[in-house]
């Protein structure tokens, strides 16, 4: 027979695995989801992409790795603010990411040229050198 403290710390040892078993379970999906995204992006298929990357950031917010395939994908396109947005989602969630830091002020000043007329040559190649994610 437990006492208190045991049933608590037994209680709480099975809500541990319960998650980590949830959390398991949910990785190979996302693994996958992950890999298919990713696999059509470097394909050129960017419309199939931007639907896998969308459907892991509804699932998952705080994907950062989905939030940039999204970033990748509108800056291919020529979506600058919708890349932009998702850089900057990245740059909330890591903040150490200082590539979607850079990547989202380089979409940001790309839209605001392109709002101008013009996308300086330089703006283009700096956001060149960044290859897909």
């Amino acid at each position: 027979m437990l006492c208190g403290i045991g049933r608590v710390w037994v209680g709480a040892a099975f809500l541990g695995v319960l998650a980590v078993s949830l959390a398991s379970s949910r990785a190979p999906q996302e693994r996958s989801i992950r890999e298919m995204a990713d696999s059509a992006a470097r394909a050129g298929d960017y419309s199939t992409a931007v639907g896998l990357f969308q459907s892991a950031v509804s699932a998952g917010p705080d994907a950062a790795w989905a939030h940039r395939g999204l970033a990748d994908c509108f800056r291919v396109n020529g979506a600058g603010a919708k890349a932009a947005n998702e850089y900057e989602a990245v740059t909330k969630i890591d903040p150490n990411d200082a590539d979607a830091k850079q990547l989202a002020s380089l979409s940001r000043l790309a839209l605001a040229e392109q709002q101008e007329g013009v996308v300086k040559a330089e703006t283009f190649s700096a956001m060149r050198k960044f290859p897909m994610s």
